[in-house]
């Protein structure tokens, strides 16, 4: 508990001294956000280029990771926010939640997938899935899609943290996933 405060304090210490150092005219500040693999696709270089634009003195520090894991650093000041799924388990009271865009889900599978004729999701609950654990909660899309068609959810075989090792599985073995459409253009 006590180091948990003492990194708040520090973090409030270093973004004082870097408001006086600003003032000063000595520094141009800093910005330290955490990203999802989504927007560090889609969102991040763009944003990045415009805030150089506009700071270009400013440093920029960018972890990437899955929201959850992020949330905590943004709770003890580690980092100023997050861009990220929500998930849905519900947000700690000292963190807000703004939607940036909302994305369509989609079932991917590789190029000649054995069940690419598939018109029914019947016809996938015996597949092999993979999936991100921000995407398996209990709750979560994979289950309500199943949910609302009588089924129950399909066998998850894999669960992995990395988007990109997941569209890597999904182009190279038989197992099926859920993606956002935006992923799939990016990759």
């Amino acid at each position: 508990a006590f180091f948990s405060r003492a990194r708040v304090a520090h973090s409030e210490l270093r973004k004082a001294e870097e408001e006086a150092a600003e003032v000063g005219g000595s520094s141009a500040g800093s910005v330290a956000f955490g990203v999802g693999p989504t927007f560090a696709a889609l969102v991040v270089p763009q944003a990045v280029a415009l805030f150089r634009r506009q700071f270009p003195r400013a440093r920029v520090r960018i972890v990437e990771g899955l929201s959850r894991h992020l949330f905590p650093s943004v709770r003890d000041e580690t980092l100023d926010f997050v861009m990220g799924l929500r998930t849905v388990a519900e947000l700690e009271p000292a963190l807000r939640f703004r939607p940036l865009y909302r994305s369509e889900l989609v079932i991917a599978a590789r190029k000649g997938h054995p069940l690419r004729s598939a018109r029914s999701l019947a016809e996938l609950t015996q597949a092999d899935w993979i999936s991100t654990s921000t995407l398996e909660l209990p709750g979560g899309p994979v289950e309500r899609l199943f949910a609302s068609a009588g089924l129950p959810p399909p066998r998850l075989a894999v669960q992995c943290e990395s988007q990109s090792t997941l569209v890597a599985l999904l182009a190279r073995t038989d197992m099926l996933g859920i993606l956002q459409r935006s992923t799939l253009a990016a990759s």
